[in-house]
C-alpha cells in the first residue's frame, strides 16, 4: 500500500474497529462476571483467544520470534496478565457505563506515556485540546456516577484497578514500538495471550474459590465473544502500533469511543445501568474531542505534527495490511 492517503485511512479504521470491538466487551464482560469469577474468566478468555488466533494463522505460531522472546514476555506482563486481571477485577466493582468511562481515559494516559518516552511523538495544539475536551467528558461522566458514595466506595477501587490497564496498556505499546515493530503481530499476540493466559488461570485456581458456574449457552457464548474480542482487536492494535508511520499520541485517541459507546451499550442491555442528561453531555464532549483531532484532514504520519522529525518517514518500509502475508482480521 504505497499510497500515504490509503495508508493513513487504513490505520485509522483498524483503530476504531479494535476500539468498537474493546467497548462491546464491557456488555459481555459484564454478563459473564455474574457467572465465573474475574481471574478466571480473563485467564479462559486469554486461552481461548490463542485458539482462535492459531486457527486463524494456520502455521508455525513462533516462526519469527527467535531473539524477541524476552520482549514478548514483558509485553505479556504488561498487556496481558496485568490488565485482563485488572479489567476484570475492576469491572467487577463497578457498573458497565462507569468501567468504560475509566478505560476510556486510556488515550490521554497513552498519548502522555508515548511523549515521554518516545522521541518521534509530540503533542500539538490540536491534540492537546482534543485530549482536554475529552478528559472533561470522562470527568463529568465520572462525578455523575458518585463513586464516594454509599455502596458506591468499592467503586475506588474498581477505579484504580481499570486505570492500572491504562498504565499497563500504554507501556505495553511503548515495548511493542520499541522492539516488536517488525515482528509478525499474530505470532505475537498467539505467545502473549498464550502465556499470560496460563499464568492468569493459575493464579485464579490460588485466590479464588474452586466451584465452576453451571455450563449455559449464554455463558458459553458471552465467553467466545469476549475471546473473539481479543484474538481480533489485540491483533489489529498490536499491527497498528508496530508500523512506523502510526503515532501513538494520534491512534490512541480512537480510545475515546470506548466510553461512550460501552456506556450506550451497557444503557441499552443492563436493568441496573440507566443514563442521564449529564452523562449524554459527557458523550458529546468524548465525541467532540474525537472530531477535533483523529477525524481530521490530519494524519497519523510524522508530517501531522508540524514540528516532528521528518525522518522517521523514511522508515516505512511496513505494510500495516500485508505483514508477513498475513491478512487483517
Amino acid at each position: 500500500m504505497s499510497n500515504p492517503s490509503l495508508k493513513t485511512n487504513a490505520i485509522h479504521l483498524s483503530a476504531m474497529t479494535a476500539s468498537v470491538l474493546w467497548a462491546s466487551a464491557f456488555l459481555g464482560g459484564k454478563y459473564a462476571l455474574s457467572y465465573l469469577y474475574p481471574l478466571r474468566l480473563a485467564g479462559i478468555r486469554l486461552l481461548l483467544a490463542t485458539l482462535i488466533v492459531l486457527i486463524y494463522m494456520r502455521r508455525n505460531p513462533f516462526k519469527g520470534l527467535r531473539g524477541h522472546y524476552k520482549s514478548i514476555v514483558r509485553l505479556s506482563i504488561f498487556q496481558t496478565i496485568i490488565v485482563f486481571s485488572a479489567f476484570n477485577l475492576g469491572l467487577n466493582l463497578v457498573p458497565g457505563s462507569f468501567g468504560a468511562v475509566i478505560i476510556g481515559s486510556s488515550p490521554a494516559v497513552s498519548s502522555f506515556v508515548a511523549v515521554l518516552m518516545l522521541p518521534e511523538e509530540r503533542l500539538n495544539f490540536r491534540k492537546l485540546s482534543g485530549l482536554a475536551i475529552g478528559l472533561a467528558g470522562i470527568a463529568l461522566l465520572t462525578v455523575m456516577d458518585e463513586p464516594w458514595k454509599g455502596p458506591g466506595s468499592l467503586h475506588i477501587l474498581g477505579a484504580l484497578l481499570l486505570m492500572s490497564c491504562n498504565f499497563s496498556t500504554a507501556y505495553g505499546s511503548i515495548i511493542i514500538k520499541k522492539h516488536l515493530s517488525h515482528v509478525p503481530s499474530l505470532s505475537v499476540n498467539f505467545v502473549q495471550s498464550l502465556f499470560g493466559g496460563i499464568v492468569v488461570l493459575l493464579l485464579s485456581y490460588i485466590f479464588e474459590p474452586m466451584h465452576q458456574a453451571p455450563f449455559s449457552f449464554p455463558l458459553a457464548g458471552s465467553v467466545l465473544f469476549l475471546a473473539f474480542i481479543t484474538a481480533t482487536a489485540v491483533s489489529l492494535w498490536l499491527r497498528i502500533v508496530a508500523d512506523t508511520n502510526a503515532r501513538i499520541s494520534v491512534i490512541s485517541l480512537w480510545k475515546f469511543l470506548i466510553p461512550s459507546l460501552g456506556a450506550v451499550l451497557s444503557w441499552l442491555f443492563m436493568p441496573d445501568d440507566k443514563p442521564s442528561l449529564a452523562t449524554l453531555f459527557g458523550i458529546f464532549a468524548i465525541v467532540l474531542s474525537i472530531g477535533l483531532t483523529v477525524a481530521t484532514p490530519a494524519s497519523v504520519h510524522a508530517k501531522a505534527s508540524p514540528i516532528h522529525d521528518n525522518r522517521m518517514q523514511e522508515e516505512d518500509n511496513h505494510d500495516m495490511l500485508a505483514t508477513t502475508g498475513e491478512l487483517q482480521i
